[in-house]
């Protein structure tokens, strides 16, 4: 296991707290389809109570409904409308809770974010570090051995110095990426796509914790 440092520490507890957040916003939605769902079911009986409202002089005539079945229906509803209205009302107020929450979220995936860039950081220069101290010299005799293969011109020009600096940077980068991963895709997705490497930075951190 490896010691985090701080900074890996906060890390690992904001992505917890996300966690939590998304939760507590996976939980919200529910709650809201929950009172949509509800809202419906309630207004289909409102429909057909309203329906028997409208038949009620003819089911009077007939004998099927009484003066007092007829308030009853009244009050049912009144209830019901009552109910579509209260719902109404909490879902105003859960959703701009939802918002609430959604924006918590976002604040926190934002910051979890910037806290990955720095601590990618640190993972970085501590892999180079633990790959340096086991195979500094495999590593030197590499380094040269590049220059040695590739590089042939001695540029008198400071800018063609650079240049040939960065190429040589270049190869060496290239050479390890092809050396590491088995598949050569691999290495090219994470670096055309970041988003795959901080993933997986995400998770060395998760896993050494």
């Amino acid at each position: 296991m490896t010691e985090l440092s701080i900074a890996e520490q906060d890390f690992l507890a904001n992505k917890t707290k996300l966690q939590i957040a998304k939760q507590d916003e996976a939980n919200k939605r529910n709650d809201i389809a929950n009172i949509n769902r509800h809202q419906r079911d309630i207004k289909s009986e409102l429909d057909k109570l309203n329906q028997r409202l409208t038949q009620a002089d003819h089911a009077m005539a007939n004998g099927d409904m009484t003066s007092d079945d007829y308030i009853a229906l009244k009050r049912t509803i009144a209830d019901k409308e009552y109910e579509i209205e209260v719902d109404g009302e909490v879902l105003a107020a859960q959703t701009a809770a939802l918002q609430l929450l959604a924006d918590h979220s976002r604040m926190l995936a934002e910051r979890l974010s910037r806290q990955l860039d720095a601590v990618a950081g640190e993972v970085k220069q501590r892999a180079l570090a633990a790959s340096v101290a086991a195979g500094y010299q495999h590593l030197k005799t590499f380094a040269l051995a590049v220059a040695a293969h590739h590089l042939s011109r001695h540029p008198f020009a400071l800018q063609e110095k650079i240049a040939q600096a960065e190429l040589a940077y270049r190869i060496i980068g290239e050479e390890l990426c092809k050396a590491m991963f088995a598949d050569e895709s691999e290495a090219w997705l994470f670096m055309v796509e970041p988003s795959r490497a901080k993933s997986a930075i995400e998770e060395i951190i998760s896993q050494s914790a």
